[in-house]
């Protein structure tokens, strides 16, 4: 997701304090799906999430003991974001400033880097976190993929669940469509895998944090691809062993978020197909496995 430099609403703190839940033990989930155990995990790994703004998931948190819930952004690399009110209100200390920008390598503008003495998120407690000043009209700010960067983690809004283990998986071969995370060297955390339009073989990032799909301009030109209005119509997308069409894909650049990559990135995966499927991330592992419903 693009940080946006837009004054808050108003509204805002109505959507906040609807927003705040206790973030308490992992979830006892009952019939649990049949990837909990297939996937190898344990009730004591399985976290409750919401779907709420966007289509995007939400995960519950601390702040220096307040309790949050924000948007689990996979495509945040810059880490736990939160808008200036909650800054003020949580009297977090300035200690930086940072220049956010958009995926085509647009400056957005320069905010405010600040300290939070505790972050509790996934069961994980950290100290001294950098908290990065994030403004939105309708969010209250996000939570990146950096607490999970060691971890195996899967993703299933259906279910409303989030699964999260220290313990690679085993026996990937039986697991038809699995992927190869493609590093990247400037940008740890980026979600990168292989996959097809047609008969075109094109990086795509995996981006909760985009309620649409989006593909690059000059590819969707190449391709022919039928314009919406908003976009284009995105067919024959395939992402290990499944199909996916978007009825309205959105043009974005997104070469720049590493314009190191031998082979620039074409596609962003957004929730729109993600809501769809199980993700699975193995961060240990370097793969990647969705599943459909």
């Amino acid at each position: 997701m693009a940080l946006a430099g837009r004054p808050l609403l108003a509204p805002l703190v109505a959507l906040v304090v609807a927003l705040c839940v206790s973030s308490g033990p992992p979830a006892v989930v009952q019939d649990s799906p049949d990837w909990v155990s297939a996937l190898d995990y344990r009730p004591d790994e399985i976290h409750r999430i919401e779907v709420g703004a966007y289509g995007y998931p939400f995960v519950r948190l601390e702040v220096n003991g307040v309790e949050l819930e924000l948007p689990f952004d996979t495509g945040n690399m810059v880490g736990l974001s939160l808008a200036p009110d909650w800054i003020e209100r949580l009297e977090l200390p300035r200690i930086d400033e940072w220049r956010s920008r958009a995926s085509d390598g647009t400056l957005r503008g320069t905010y405010g880097i600040h300290e939070a003495d505790r972050v509790v998120a996934f069961g994980i407690e950290t100290t001294g976190e950098r908290v990065y000043e994030f403004v939105h009209p309708d969010l209250p700010g996000l939570l990146g993929p950096q607490l999970l960067r060691h971890k195996r983690f899967t993703l299933d809004y259906r279910n409303r669940l989030l699964a999260m283990t220290d313990r690679p998986l085993t026996g990937w071969e039986k697991h038809a469509g699995s992927l190869e995370l493609v590093p990247s060297a400037r940008r740890e955390d980026l979600l990168l895998v292989w996959g097809e339009i047609g008969d075109r073989r094109v990086l795509m990032q995996i981006d909760t944090g985009k309620s649409r799909s989006t593909i690059d301009p000059e590819l969707a030109g190449s391709l022919g691809l039928e314009e919406t209005g908003t976009g284009v119509v995105l067919e024959g997308l395939r992402l290990g062993g499944d199909a996916f069409s978007v009825p309205s894909a959105k043009l974005v650049v997104l070469r720049q978020i590493d314009p190191t990559l031998s082979d620039p990135i074409l596609v962003g995966i957004g929730s729109d197909i993600l809501r769809d499927v199980v993700l699975t991330v193995d961060r240990i592992g370097g793969r990647l496995l969705v599943q459909r419903h």
